[in-house]
């Protein structure tokens, strides 16, 4: 369209627009209208969507319609961002990491329908550097391999690029980086194989150290020592020089293969090329040796780490799944004290893992044992904010899920089991009914586990045993799918 008759439509689009507001701008008498308004807050943790289309449904909307919203978006709107194909880079690191690095956008507009039948919304989203995006608004379009499942993710990253590659973009090194972590998370070796291949085929100027240890890194996840050594091979042949990141991968495969004449072998060459032990190195290799039950050269190879100053505490967790693999409760508690001996506070996981390692083994007294420890290293709380919220006509609770309640107010505040692993919800759920027993009556909590999967219905039932068990009442609280109150009646 010509310049001018582009301007002459903008003018004219223009003078309509002036027109409606000139419609309800003159000094003529108020009428009465049937129209109704909802002012609608959605809390941290809730998707927008789904929450926007419940909503018209709770309050019985046959036509309404969005007049304005503001707000930060974060979690499952920056997943949205996957519907754009010109932002297909950042839709597969949301679709990756979720909202775990995913920058938080605000809404600078939301317009749309909704009807019981679903809803037709466009967003348009506004980040800290000034970029602007728009399109349809999705129901988490794409969920974080974490939380949605490796293989779900990897189908949705092949799926992007192929959508790039129909709508005419190119992949670049990003893009194909990022379909590799998808591979990673995944454990999709053979995939990632294939991705490798046809980067290397079509786009060879793209193949760097960096792909190659991208696609290392995939088999050493996805337990495919002996793959990752014969690639580690290819590179070296064509050329590429090994760095500390190469060699870090490369010991982690001859650490989970046993062979610690080739481990020895590659430590000197990275000495002859004056080159150190980092941190990651010595990590690849305690997971390495742990992962292939080769327990004591594991330790061995975490002491190392201590005597030269570069243990870390994510270094532990390989010992202690080992330990569970074992069921080696006393274990667990010695490389806790270890931690805690070298003045790394052991983090949430790690004493996670240890009480789903002791509720594997059946030893529950043992599981509370460390949940009690846990507990005094003041890890972070499962006890999460509970606001109440209406609903059109209907009152709701919401459990904040990324909001811990640090005074846990009985009236404001759930244990939230929903995410924990089975061992970890029982031990919680046994504390709980424990001081409720002991409170003066009447005395009361929430507890949520969720109702959204087999998982999670099955930490329910044993949530209702274990409160019953201890002499508590327990009842589902109505309209709220998951959520419980257990009460110590007088």
């Amino acid at each position: 369209m010509p310049p001018a008759q582009q301007l002459g439509t903008l003018q004219r689009l223009l003078l309509a627009a002036v027109c409606v507001l000139g419609a309800f701008s003159t000094n003529a008498a108020p009428v009465d209208s049937p129209l109704r308004v909802y002012a609608l807050r959605l809390l941290p943790g809730q998707e927008l969507k789904s929450s926007l289309i419940e909503f018209a449904r709770n309050a019985n909307l046959k036509a309404s319609f969005i007049v304005t919203c503001v707000g930060s978006a974060s979690s499952g709107l920056c997943a949205t961002l996957a519907c754009f194909y010109c932002m297909a880079l950042t839709a597969l690191n949301a679709l990756l990491f979720g909202c775990a690095t995913c920058q938080p956008h605000e809404i600078l507009s939301l317009v749309g329908t909704l009807s019981p039948d679903g809803a037709h919304l466009h967003i348009s989203l506004g980040d800290a550097q000034g970029n602007v995006m728009g399109g349809h608004l999705q129901t988490h379009a794409l969920r974080s391999c974490e939380g949605a499942g490796g293989k779900q993710a990897m189908l949705r990253a092949g799926q992007l690029l192929q959508d790039m590659t129909e709508a005419g973009l190119i992949s670049d090194q990003p893009s194909f980086a990022a379909a590799l972590l998808a591979c990673r998370f995944s454990r999709s070796w053979q995939r990632a194989l294939g991705l490798f291949a046809e980067l290397d085929a079509n786009h060879p100027d793209l193949v760097t150290v960096d792909m190659w240890n991208r696609l290392l890194d995939v088999l050493v996840s996805s337990s495919q020592p002996k793959q990752a050594i014969a690639n580690a091979v290819q590179m070296a042949e064509r050329g590429f020089l090994f760095g500390a990141g190469t060699y870090s991968l490369v010991l982690g495969a001859c650490a989970s293969l046993g062979d610690h004449n080739k481990l020895a072998a590659l430590v000197s060459e990275m000495q002859a090329a004056d080159m150190q032990l980092t941190p990651v190195c010595r990590f690849q290799i305690i997971s390495g040796y742990a992962s292939s039950g080769c327990q004591r050269h594991a330790e061995k190879a975490l002491e190392a780490a201590v005597k030269h100053g570069d243990a870390q505490p994510h270094m532990f967790m390989p010992l202690l799944r080992a330990c569970r693999s074992m069921r080696d409760v006393s274990r667990a508690r010695h490389w806790l004290q270890r931690s805690l001996s070298l003045s790394f506070a052991p983090t949430a996981d790690m004493w996670h893992e240890a009480v789903e390692m002791a509720h594997a083994a059946g030893d529950a007294d043992a599981a509370d044992a460390l949940w009690r420890d846990a507990q005094a290293a003041r890890i972070p709380s499962l006890y999460n904010v509970m606001r109440m919220q209406s609903v059109g006509v209907v009152q709701k609770f919401f459990v904040s899920f990324d909001e811990p309640s640090l005074l846990r107010e009985p009236h404001h505040s759930a244990l939230d089991v929903s995410s924990c692993s089975r061992g970890v919800a029982h031990a919680a759920l046994r504390a709980a009914a424990r001081e409720l027993s002991q409170a003066r009556p009447p005395a009361f909590r929430y507890f949520f586990t969720g109702a959204f999967n087999r998982k999670q219905n099955k930490v329910a039932e044993a949530a209702v045993a274990i409160m019953r068990e201890a002499g508590v009442w327990v009842l589902k609280v109505a309209g709220n799918p998951g959520l419980w109150k257990a009460e110590m009646a007088g």
